[in-house]
């Protein structure tokens, strides 16, 4: 293997445009909450092609570096100053090759190495997500290591991408979760809301005939929740009197997209309600498919 050493410096982290790549990063992995299992396999993956003591799948967080996986060390969080990772990200999304700390000048004067064991020798690739270096994988020796691969910073680079996807896949996730759980509070709270006031909702499924609602609904109308109707079944328990005007003013509102607003009685009780909608979703074609 060719040991090429550039004159490049070791950066801090502050003087790498962080602006970019903190946003990048915070788009992708907005907490860190310590090492993931999920991201173990990637950490054997990588050691596993040389035999390394130490490998790490890394995120960076401000001024520090955050392990999200790790062997042969104990460590979670370390800063990033003066470290291989630091270097790595002056790279521009290049995976890095150090055999042997001691003879290269960009590394040859620094105290750390930025981990625990101390390491001599070092390959990593960056976790790119929008254009910028967010974190690492990398595998470490604590000896110089003169015979590595010719391969391995391509292998260590394919793992860096899994890795970037996962983080992306992970965060998707969470994001939807987080939706789902706003949503499902917004709807409890309207639940809430309609049956203090004694509002009766219900939705029409045009596509499959069925109509749903609330307590109230099944309630004022006589029927044994919580079962959907058919369309059919539900207009019969409107006022047989009333039930011809109700039906065409939900047909007008489906065909103009306007309001529907009108009086009726229910068939069981006889008692008058004020109904209102609108349609709710349409289709490709702008044919109605739910009506609230």
């Amino acid at each position: 293997m060719k040991d090429t050493v550039q004159a490049l410096p070791v950066v801090d982290a502050a003087a790498l445009g962080l602006p970019d790549r903190s946003s990048a990063l915070g788009n992708a992995v907005p907490e860190f909450f310590g090492p993931d299992p999920d991201f173990d396999g990637i950490a054997a993956l990588a050691a596993g092609f040389v035999s390394a003591p130490v490998s790490i799948v890394s995120v960076f967080a401000d001024q520090d570096q955050c392990f999200l996986a790790r062997l042969g060390t104990s460590e979670i969080r370390m800063p990033l100053r003066g470290t291989f990772n630091a270097s790595l990200m002056s790279h521009g999304g290049d995976a890095l090759l150090v055999p042997d700390a001691r003879v290269d000048p960009r590394f040859s004067n620094l105290e750390t190495f930025g981990c625990t064991p101390k390491l001599l020798s070092y390959a990593g690739a960056p976790i790119m997500i929008d254009g910028q270096p967010v974190g690492s994988v990398v595998v470490g020796d604590v000896v110089a290591q003169a015979h590595w691969p010719d391969d391995l910073l391509q292998r260590l680079e394919r793992l860096a991408s899994l890795a970037a996807s996962l983080i992306k896949l992970k965060e998707e996730t969470r994001r939807r979760t987080l939706a789902a759980e706003a949503i499902s509070r917004d709807e409890k709270r309207h639940a809430l809301a309609l049956d203090a006031a004694n509002v009766a909702s219900w939705l029409w499924d045009i596509s499959t005939g069925l109509i749903s609602g609330n307590d109230t609904f099944y309630r004022m109308f006589g029927v044994q929740p919580p079962r959907p109707l058919s369309a059919r079944k539900f207009f019969m328990t409107v006022h047989g009197a009333d039930r011809k005007l109700a039906i065409g003013r939900l047909r007008r509102a489906l065909a103009s997209g306007k309001e529907y607003d009108g009086l009726f009685r229910t068939a069981k009780s006889g008692r008058w309600l004020l109904g209102r909608g609108r349609v709710h979703e349409r289709d490709a074609n702008g044919k109605p498919t739910v009506f609230l």
